[in-house]
């Protein structure tokens, strides 16, 4: 009951109450030292909990952003006011077809800039991380008594204060979540689900009328934002490929909706003046068969949508990230990256604070040019035949992507030996000339466009690097993350001033600045 305050004075009444009762002195001196222990425990545990307690601000600032926390990366000033998630470097295009809406560069990005921050439309973690994150927050529970919800024990909470905000949408979910977990069913359901729960059944029913006419929605504007919390103008628009599904997938998604639909009939979302009774015969109310039908509609855009959220495990006791590794603890909708198309050699990293996205530039990114992130198969790992087979099965599309159409290989069979310098004409002519590492020739033909380039500067830039990569392996050694951060981020733009992509030194560079930036995130000491 957490009544501790009263157990600790309950007990020593009854070490006091020991003087005067009529039991042999063994089973006396048996109570007293069991009471004793009692004492000493609780005793330690409230010591814990108040130092833990401490500590929670600490650990809020850093794995949970206040309201205004997006400020700290992209300022007011510098966001986009059509995309408020993300920057002025950022614009949003839909140009239809099979590149559908993106996002491109309207000025030059730097390696490690910060282009986009936003937090999920939902969110939900998986159930193995149920006890031992934070339900809301998806902080990693450090106190030694989780506050918990009041009626089930099926969640638990980093505070008081994450429980209670997150009250309300639990309370819709309480009886639900069993059913759920014992299920083993995927996250797209929770996620689905939650895309509902998170607001009450009768501002839900609200969108009835917005979604029947959703062409005369008012278009994006200053006035009217791409805010990631609407469902109506955000998630329920991001893409579901509902014309290219064969009628088996449509089959099995209809039948996992009408189960949570059935988990919500159970609960206690549905107002019961438009629940119908329970039988084979009875036909479902036009408010039930909305709810249904989003459901339906959630399972779909899930598959194209979602992404997963991050925290880095450490080792204890480790000072660098040698061992760390990044895993998975549960997924989210994020509206606006998921305009982001995909690449196997991306122009972003992701890493998240709470269940907050923070994406960064891995290299510098040409005005005009897409922002592409990363759907899971990259180059660097894994071959280029298995790469467009498990991008066309989940998300199905055929990858053309510069990696994909210029065949680029795998990171461990990119020839050292050969550097790839970019013709000074520039993007007029675009062309890569090939140099070996120890040519003597410092003035290089270009067969493109006929004028010769002076790789003199980019063989210095080399030698530059050289340095900056022992420094920056350095400072990973020894722990100090930021410093190397700084370094490989400093390499990069370097790199990218002469030469062209794929450069072996490069993308071992951009693992790096991956990690740093990770452990700038969710982290857990294990």
């Amino acid at each position: 009951m957490k009544k501790h305050d009263e157990a600790v004075v309950a007990f020593r009444h009854a070490l006091q109450a020991l003087d005067d009762a009529r039991m042999s002195l063994e089973r006396k001196q048996k109570f007293e030292a069991d009471i004793r222990v009692m004492l000493a425990v609780m005793d330690k545990g409230k010591q814990l909990n108040e130092a833990a307690m401490k500590n929670l601000s600490k650990i809020h600032n850093r794995q949970k952003p206040n309201v205004h926390s997006e400020d700290k990366f992209i300022p007011v000033k510098k966001r986009n006011p059509l995309y408020p998630a993300c920057s002025k470097a950022v614009e949003i295009k839909d140009e239809g077809g099979d590149v559908g809406r993106h996002a491109v560069a309207t000025r030059e990005i730097a390696p490690g800039e910060i282009v986009i921050v936003e937090r999920p439309h939902c969110k939900f973690l998986l159930a193995e991380n149920r006890l031992t994150h934070c339900h809301l927050c998806f902080a990693r529970i450090f106190v030694p008594i989780p506050a918990a919800c009041h009626t089930c024990s099926c969640v638990a909470y980093c505070s008081r204060r994450c429980r209670d905000a997150d009250a309300q949408v639990h309370s819709r979910e309480c009886k639900l979540l069993p059913a759920l977990w014992h299920s083993k069913t995927s996250i797209t359901c929770f996620l689905a689900l939650r895309a509902i729960t998170r607001r009450p059944f009768e501002e839900t029913m609200k969108l009835k009328e917005r979604l029947r006419d959703f062409k005369s929605m008012p278009k994006i504007s200053a006035e009217n934002p791409y805010r990631g919390d609407d469902y109506s103008t955000t998630f329920y628009n991001l893409v579901t490929h509902e014309d290219k599904r064969l009628p088996e997938d449509i089959f099995h998604r209809a039948y996992m909706a009408a189960w949570l639909f059935r988990l919500l009939r159970i609960g206690e979302y549905l107002s019961e003046n438009v629940k119908t009774i329970d039988s084979a015969d009875s036909k479902l109310s036009d408010e039930e068969l909305f709810i249904a039908g989003l459901l339906l509609h959630n399972l779909q855009l899930l598959q194209f949508n979602s992404h997963e959220i991050s925290e880095l495990i450490r080792p204890k006791g480790e000072k660098t990230l040698a061992k760390a590794k990044s895993m998975f603890i549960g997924g989210g909708v994020y509206p606006t990256v998921a305009m982001l198309n995909h690449s196997c050699n991306p122009g972003v990293i992701r890493y998240f604070i709470g269940t907050t996205m923070i994406v960064r530039a891995i290299r510098t990114i040409g005005a005009g040019e897409e922002i592409s992130e990363n759907y899971g198969p990259i180059f660097t790992t894994m071959p280029e035949s298995e790469r467009k087979r498990k991008l066309r099965v989940q998300y199905w599309f055929d990858c053309n992507c510069e990696a994909c159409s210029g065949h680029w290989p795998l990171l461990d069979e990119l020839d050292p030996t050969v550097l790839r310098f970019k013709c000074e004409t520039g993007p007029s002519c675009g062309n890569v000339l090939l140099v070996r590492s120890d040519t003597n020739e410092f003035m290089i033909g270009c067969a493109k466009c006929g004028k010769s380039t002076n790789i003199l500067k980019g063989l210095k830039i080399l030698q530059d690097t050289d340095a900056l990569f022992r420094t920056a392996s350095t400072n990973l050694e020894q722990g100090q993350n930021e410093q190397a951060l700084k370094a490989y981020l400093e390499i990069l733009k370097l790199l990218d001033e002469t030469l062209a992509l794929p450069i072996k030194d490069y993308h071992v560079c951009q693992q790096g600045v991956r990690l740093c930036s990770l452990a700038l995130g969710n982290v857990a000491y294990v």
